[in-house]
């Protein structure tokens, strides 16, 4: 059975999924995140670092330099910091966490660098203002994220008494040091307006519905300028479940679904793409849709569109891409980014 652990992770209010920008980093002037204004543990729970072995390879401060932990397996708890209020929050445990070898590290790097994964971590960086010459992908530890017990969502927050030494150390004495305060606090109710996502949140979960929110009524008013009609939010589609949208075209005379997710392209079709045919598809052969749109807060790179036209090709499914450009305040369709990434000429398909 696997020794357990305990250690402190930088402070993250996207799910540890990507950077999240200065709010709630460390205050220490000798620290890394406020040298650099960011942590590598930010990527800790990024779906894109699930290698070839199924693993998902992460970074922990605390495994930087004892070379006594290597080829390990530990169970490793995890809290976070908000410096702004002090709070402490247990974010989850790392069931059979391995800590990785030199060679396993090597291999990963490569393998990492092979899928442009630094490329995109400098682009997760400059959408919160980050610039930062040099970013590298190194990894330490190993997991997989099924097996990973993640309680960020529940807030659940830690005695501050029981926390003595809670630099980012690989700490022993877990029971002791993981101390829950008899009230946690609660996560605030999701709300039609969009105006709590620049003010300070705590809890990653809601800060991911609001993003969600945003990005589906930006998408409400731009379909109506595309000529849209009868657009309707969280559309039925049987057994308690609903489309994040659904549209008439008129120009096609037919019906669209979208599904809305926050991630980059890559991620945001992985995540879609069952939902959207099981929408589609789940209890009627025919759909009543002609197309399905995953739509992201992020343009997808030429690789995405090739993989695009893949699926269009191999499965003939009526998938497309359309980013929902906040920013800018205007949609854009895979046509008007094929040129710009110099991606190949799109394969249409329909599901009539």
């Amino acid at each position: 059975m696997p020794i357990e652990k305990i250690t402190r992770i930088c402070w993250n209010t996207e799910n540890w999924e990507r950077p999240s920008g200065p709010e709630g980093k460390s205050k220490d002037e000798d620290s890394y995140e406020q040298r650099h204004h960011f942590g590598h543990e930010e990527w800790l729970f990024d779906k894109r670092m699930i290698l070839s072995d199924g693993y998902l390879y992460g970074y922990l401060q605390a495994l930087r330099r004892p070379d006594c932990h290597k080829g390990k397996t530990y169970d490793i708890h995890l809290f976070s910091i908000n410096s702004d209020t002090q709070d402490r929050l247990y974010v989850g445990c790392l069931r059979n966490a391995e800590v990785l070898t030199d060679e396993q590290q090597d291999d990963a790097a490569k393998e990492c660098e092979d899928l442009y994964l630094e490329r995109q971590m400098d682009q997760d960086l400059k959408r919160v203002g980050v610039e930062e010459e040099d970013i590298k992908v190194h990894p330490n530890v190993r997991f997989k994220l099924d097996q990973a017990e993640l309680a960020y969502s529940k807030y659940q927050l830690i005695d501050p008494d029981s926390l003595i030494g809670h630099r980012y150390q690989l700490m022993n004495d877990v029971s002791e040091r993981l101390r829950f305060l008899d009230t946690p606090k609660e996560e605030p109710e999701p709300t039609q307006s969009t105006e709590d996502i620049v003010c300070s949140i705590s809890t990653p979960t809601y800060v991911k519905r609001q993003r969600h929110k945003e990005i589906q009524l930006a998408l409400k008013e731009q379909l109506a300028l595309n000529g849209y009609t009868n657009i309707e939010l969280e559309a039925d589609a049987g057994r308690r479940r609903q489309i994040d949208l659904k549209a008439y075209h008129e120009a096609s005379q037919s019906w669209h679904y979208f599904e809305i997710k926050v991630y980059n392209a890559r991620m945001s079709i992985r995540e879609a793409l069952g939902q959207i045919l099981e929408y589609a598809h789940y209890l009627s052969a025919q759909c009543e849709a002609s197309k399905l749109f995953i739509v992201g807060p992020e343009s997808p790179t030429r690789q995405d569109l090739i993989y695009l036209n893949r699926l269009r090709k191999e499965y003939n499914l009526p998938i497309e891409f359309v980013h929902c450009s906040i920013k800018d305040e205007r949609l854009y369709w895979e046509d008007d980014i094929r040129s710009r990434v110099g991606a190949p000429k799109a394969i249409k398909q329909t599901t009539k």
